[in-house]
């Protein structure tokens, strides 16, 4: 999605897949591990 997306024209699945897309990038801060990965080590 670009800035600026108005979402309410977005479906609720498209939603969920972009954000799923999101939490799995690794990320250097994290020392390469997702935030998707640290958030099911911390629960």
């Amino acid at each position: 999605m670009k800035k600026r997306t108005d979402f309410s024209q977005l479906s609720c699945s498209n939603i969920l897949d972009t954000q799923n897309k999101i939490n799995k990038i690794p990320r250097e801060i994290f020392h390469w591990k997702s935030s998707l990965d640290l958030f099911k080590k911390a629960i």
